[in-house]
């Protein structure tokens, strides 16, 4: 389905506890935990959903 595709691995924050106007000194305590992300990407049928003003979802890899 796609000739471009393009991986990212990132850091995942759980944000456990809501708040607003948090102090950089007490935002950790607000975390709850650590993952890791895997984001693919179809990048030749990126463009093509967003000339036709679509969603970008079926560039998020529908990879069989």
């Amino acid at each position: 389905m796609t000739s471009n595709l393009h991986h990212e691995i990132e850091l995942v924050v759980a944000i456990g506890g809501g708040g607003k106007e948090i102090r950089s000194e007490s935002a950790l305590e607000h975390v709850w935990g650590y993952g890791v992300g895997f984001d693919m990407h179809c990048r030749d049928l990126q463009p093509q959903a967003k000339k036709l003003r679509r969603p970008w979802e079926m560039a998020k890899v529908l990879i069989n």
